[in-house]
């Protein structure tokens, strides 16, 4: 029966918290391929966010074809299908894509507004080069990208309807060419009901505050697929509570909160829906969060376990709870913690108060979320009331083009 391993949110070339983690990734690379091989994995997908930039650098783009090419060479897999996300400049991606074609390589960075539904269609083959599956491979789809209805409605809310739309329109012709095959559907999109975490850009932790902007209903797009490879949010979750509608997660932690990086293995059976396993990428290096007094740290930093040969050096963050003024305290953390052979990235601190009953402890202004401040700014200055629906909406547009390099 074939397989597939489903990996996303790769993010070459990002910088956590000032580190260079180029080596983590070619570890998690060396672990995919490693699984392709060893579990006789016929295709991969890898659904968005190759890179953490538009422009990234050459080392950057040099991981990259070195990785799809070892997973075909190495790993023995039939096909790779790789999606743009709102990261990667789609354009870029898509501009060796005949060259990558001959290396077995699928990749669909863009799906611009005149394309036909039947453009992102593409076979996956097993091992031994026979079809197996219809791929429908959906790139992040912007505005530009969508046929926005008219109307008086905010835009949030008119983006989400050309999204179910478009998503539609996909899903019927997909279902059409598949005449009964198994069908496998991959996008790079906030599905509706997905769950958040620290890890994920802040935006998108609102999302009572923004509405519809960029969500997608699941089922609109891959009801009816034997699998659904979802990329965009970093926490491995199911999706609208279907086993075979994942999230895998994203290639290496995004945050400190714990979550490894990971990947999903599909097996399909048939045209009916996948097994599914998922799967924990071997960590390069220990990631902590601690938070105490001054004391109370110290303590616990010299009870942190020593990194084993050969990982990483392991990253600390640090909240340092405060009663008066301590200055130098962030200097004695990070000595601490190289004492024990750690590297404390963050020290924040949060002054202990004495608060009388019913007061609002105040918040460090290091975990402020922007959408946060621009509510609190728009109070402010027009009489407490909180901005609309479209105004958010607008904003968070224009913060999550500034994160992906896109702002002019």
């Amino acid at each position: 029966m074939p397989r597939i391993l489903h990996t996303s949110d790769w993010h070459l070339g990002a910088i956590f918290h000032g580190v260079d983690r180029a080596a983590d990734e070619l570890a998690a690379i060396d672990a995919l391929v490693r699984l392709c091989s060893e579990r006789a994995v016929d295709a991969v997908i890898i659904a968005g966010d190759v890179f953490d930039t538009a422009n990234p650098g050459a080392a950057e783009v040099k991981r990259w074809y070195d990785a799809v090419l070892r997973l075909v060479r190495e790993g023995g897999v039939g096909s790779v299908v790789a999606i743009g996300g709102n990261h990667d400049s789609g354009a870029r991606l898509d501009g060796p894509r005949e060259l990558l074609a001959a290396c077995q390589v699928t990749v669909r960075g863009t799906l611009p507004l005149d394309a036909a539904p039947a453009d992102c269609l593409v076979p996956l083959l097993d091992r031994a080069g026979k079809p197996f599956a219809l791929c429908a491979a959906i790139p992040y789809l912007r505005e530009t990208d969508l046929r926005m209805p008219p109307g008086d409605a905010a835009i949030s809310v008119r983006q989400a309807a050309a999204m179910q739309e478009r998503c539609a329109g996909i899903r019927a012709a997909a279902l059409e060419r598949a005449a009964g095959a198994p069908l496998v559907v991959t996008a790079h999109a906030f599905a509706r009901g997905g769950s958040v975490d620290g890890s994920e850009r802040a935006v998108f932790g609102q999302v009572d505050a923004v509405g519809s902007l960029g969500q997608v209903d699941a089922a609109c797009l891959v009801d009816g697929a034997a699998y659904a490879a979802f990329g965009h949010l970093h926490r491995p979750q199911r999706v609208g509570g279907r086993e075979h509608w994942r999230y895998c997660g994203s290639l290496l932690p995004s945050s400190f909160n714990g979550t490894p990086g990971g990947a999903v293995l599909a097996t399909i059976t048939g045209p009916g829906p996948a097994t599914v396993e998922t799967l924990a990428l071997p960590a390069f290096r220990r990631y902590c969060e601690l938070a105490g007094s001054p004391d109370e740290l110290r303590a616990a930093i010299s009870a942190l376990p020593a990194a084993p040969p050969g990982e990483g050096e392991p990253l600390l963050l640090a909240r340092v709870r405060l009663a008066g003024e301590r200055h130098g305290v962030a200097a004695e953390v990070a000595a601490w913690a190289r004492e024990r052979g750690w590297l404390a990235v963050r020290v924040l601190r949060e002054a202990v108060q004495t608060a009388a009953p019913g007061a609002i402890a105040p918040v460090p202004i290091e975990e402020l979320r922007p959408l946060d401040v621009f509510r609190a700014a728009h109070r402010a200055g027009f009489g407490g009331n909180e901005p609309s629906g479209e105004l958010l909406a607008a904003f968070a547009g224009l913060l999550e083009d500034e994160r992906a390099g896109r702002a002019e």
